[in-house]
């Protein structure tokens, strides 16, 4: 057998991992009428600000993926 992955390539792969869920979940967000309805608000405003980016539905950050299985790991 090989060497065993270090701490820092599974934190690697656990950084690619999210962002790609996130990236893919996002775009599930825009083409899905259902996910479509609860992401409406990031895109209504006529400019972009930090507070705008992270305006979403509550049950739009529920759904997400990545945070059931960040809370796992933790």
């Amino acid at each position: 057998m090989g060497p065993s992955p270090s701490v820092g390539d599974g934190a690697l792969m656990l950084l690619i991992g999210d962002d790609m869920i996130y990236y893919w979940w996002h775009r599930l967000a825009h083409t899905e009428p259902f996910l479509s309805n609860f992401h409406r608000a990031h895109h209504e405003p006529r400019y972009t600000s930090m507070r705008v980016a992270y305006r979403n539905s509550f049950l739009y950050f529920l759904f997400i993926p990545t945070i059931w299985i960040s809370t796992v790991l933790i």
